[in-house]
């Protein structure tokens, strides 16, 4: 995926060898958030955390990148 589309995705990974929310684990693998499938039953709440907690680290990014394109069109 390139870099480009990966800026508007969350990408959530499942796995037994994780810690729900644990951000170290979710670098060393590339991903936004990693989750146990033990805590499965609340998967709705932590999609919804991950994806808010994506928007709000990159929304300075994005508008950056929004006043960048708008100045760079005549």
């Amino acid at each position: 995926m390139p870099m480009s589309q990966r800026r508007h995705s969350c990408v959530i990974l499942l796995g037994a060898s994780f810690q729900t929310f644990t951000p170290m684990q979710a670098f060393q693998q590339s991903v936004n958030t990693v989750i146990n499938p033990s805590e499965i039953f609340l998967l709705k709440q932590l999609i919804e955390k991950s994806v808010a907690d994506n928007d709000s680290f990159l929304h300075s990014f994005r508008e950056a990148q929004i006043n960048l394109y708008a100045e760079a069109k005549p």
